[in-house]
C-alpha cells in the first residue's frame, strides 16, 4: 500500500508482471470518516509482522488516523495520536514491546508509536491497543537540544531494550549527524543518545 497525500493506493502485481493500482483511501464508506478528507503531512505504515496499515492525516494538534487489516476493504476510526501532539512531521511506527516493560492491553500483540514535531520540540506516543488510544506524548528533544527534523519510527532493541525514534541531528561545531532517540516505554529514565 502506497499514500500519495490523501488517496491510500494498493498495487498488486499479476504474473506478467504488470501493476495494478486501486484506491483504498479511507473514507465514511468504508468505517473511517475522518480518513483521507485533509492534510497537512501524511503518513503510512504498515506493521511488517502483523500487516495492520495505518493512515494517518496531521490535522494541526492532532491526527486523523484510521487502520485497515484487510488492505483497505475495511478501515477502523481511531484516537489519531497522543496528547500533547505537535503540528508537523507526523510518523507512525511500530513493533514488538520492549521485553519486561508494559505490553498490550488487548489482542493486537505490538506497540504502535505516534511521533510529530512542535515549535520547541518533538514527543513520541505509544499505543498499547493497536492504535485505538495513545498514552501521553513524552519529548524526544527540544530546541535547547537540537534543531532539525526528527526521522521516522523504526523499533529496534536497544541498550534496554526500548523502542527507539531513529532520526538525524546536526551537532552545532562537530560537522557530524548523529542518531536520536526517544524511550517512551520508560519515559522516567535517562536517554542516552547514541554516537
Amino acid at each position: 500500500m502506497y499514500q500519495a497525500y490523501t488517496s491510500t493506493l494498493k498495487v498488486t502485481y499479476d504474473s506478467a508482471g504488470a501493476a495494478t493500482w486501486q484506491d483504498k483511501s479511507a473514507s465514511a464508506a468504508n468505517g473511517c470518516p475522518q480518513g483521507s478528507t485533509t492534510s497537512l503531512d501524511p503518513i503510512l505504515f504498515t506493521d511488517p509482522v502483523t500487516h495492520r496499515t495505518f493512515e494517518s492525516q496531521l490535522a494541526g494538534k492532532t491526527a486523523l488516523t484510521c487502520y485497515t487489516d484487510d488492505d483497505g476493504e475495511r478501515w477502523t476510526p481511531t484516537g489519531g495520536s497522543g496528547v500533547n501532539s505537535g503540528v508537523d512531521h507526523q510518523t507512525i511506527g511500530g513493533g514488538p514491546f520492549a521485553a519486561g516493560g508494559p505490553g498490550a492491553v488487548t489482542s493486537y500483540p505490538n506497540a504502535v508509536y505516534y511521533c510529530s514535531q512542535d515549535i520547541a520540540d518533538a514527543s513520541c506516543a505509544v499505543s498499547r491497543d493497536g492504535c485505538l488510544t495513545y498514552g501521553p506524548a513524552v519529548p524526544m528533544y527540544s530546541l535547547l537540544d537540537c534543531g532539525g527534523l526528527h526521522g521516522h519510527v523504526k523499533v529496534a532493541p536497544g541498550r534496554h531494550g526500548v523502542r527507539a525514534q531513529q532520526g538525524l541531528r546536526w551537532q552545532s561545531g562537530r560537522g557530524r549527524l548523529r542518531g536520536q532517540r526517544a524511550d517512551v516505554d520508560r519515559p522516567q529514565e535517562p536517554v542516552q543518545h547514541p554516537r
